[in-house]
């Protein structure tokens, strides 16, 4: 290779890189009403973009990348029980619903597992729930889901995992045993870029155990619980423009946090309307955010960090 084409070589890999390449997609149009296993089928056949119309059964994506699953639309495009992926990045779903027509509401779901990653959902309607677990992570646009049966949460996202709520989302929970949505085991959330809405009676969102949960910009209506280790922050501060919200009481407990992250003059505002109460001496709330909220914490105040002894700020 003369020099001049090595040359060459690099160039064109930044350029792709820096546009974002994508490989080439298969693709192919499948119609569920004629063979229910229909998307299946494709996916085992090595297609990649897959459109489909009718109802569909369940479908499992495992260690495939780059996929795109594309409805007709949410009233013509329906997947009836489990669209499950596995060891799976890059994964791109858009208008359809997931409902349960003949398969168990109790198991109707999108499930992630084992380092997947969902980099599209968008305009699907779920009537189950979302779990997103083990390394995974998605970002929601457009998205709108509701658990009306069972004992669980609607959304849970769970060991080193991660969701992204963007605009426009509506997560729902209408079971008084279990919050709209539950974050738990080092993972984390965040809701920004506007019209989101976290519904909850009277839970609507759980932190636990060393996670991390910022409302940046949406609402969220009902309680919140924040527990063992873990910071719910409200508020975009200096990273988002917009206004963020929380109409429910909060508890802070087992050495855990929440900040009213406020921003700029201008930028947004940061609403309270509840009670915010430290269960313990080791947790804390910051921040004056308005609205007519109560803040009850004798824990000790988040001010700026320390040097300790040996200079180091914790």
């Amino acid at each position: 290779m003369t020099i001049h084409r090595f040359l060459a070589s690099i160039l064109m890999g930044t350029i792709l890189c820096l546009v974002g390449y994508q490989p080439a997609f298969a693709q192919v149009f499948v119609d569920c009403d004629a063979n229910s296993n229909a998307i299946q089928n494709a996916l085992d056949a090595g297609e990649l973009e897959i459109t489909f119309t009718g109802t569909c059964g369940d479908v499992e994506i495992e260690g495939i990348n780059n996929v795109e699953l594309v409805g007709t639309g949410i009233a013509t495009a329906v997947i009836d029980g489990v669209v499950d992926i596995e060891g799976a990045s890059n994964i791109r779903l858009s208008d359809f619903t997931v409902s349960p027509i003949s398969a168990d509401p109790l198991e109707t779901e999108i499930r992630l597992n084992r380092g997947s990653y969902v980099s599209r959902m968008q305009d699907v309607v779920i009537d189950g729930r979302l779990r997103v677990l083990r390394n995974s992570g998605a970002d929601l646009r457009s998205t709108d889901i509701t658990r009306s049966v069972g004992d669980g949460s609607t959304v849970v996202v769970l060991r080193n995992s991660f969701l992204r709520l963007r605009e426009d989302n509506s997560i729902t929970s209408t079971n008084p045993a279990a919050p709209a949505i539950h974050i738990g085991s080092n993972s984390s959330l965040i809701v920004r870029d506007g019209g989101t809405v976290i519904v909850g009676s009277p839970f609507a969102v759980r932190v636990r155990a060393m996670s991390i949960a910022e409302n940046r910009v949406g609402n969220i209506m009902g309680d919140v619980a924040v527990e063992l280790h873990s910071v719910v922050s409200i508020g975009g501060g200096e990273f988002d423009v917009g206004d963020a919200s929380v109409s429910g009481n909060v508890t802070i407990g087992r050495d855990s946090a929440l900040v009213f992250d406020l921003p700029a003059a201008g930028d947004g505002t940061v609403t309270f309307n509840g009670t915010a109460t430290c269960l313990d001496g080791e947790s804390s709330i910051s921040g004056s955010p308005s609205g007519t909220g109560v803040i009850s914490c004798t824990g000790f105040s988040l001010g700026p960090p320390q040097a300790d002894g040996r200079g180091n700020r914790p």
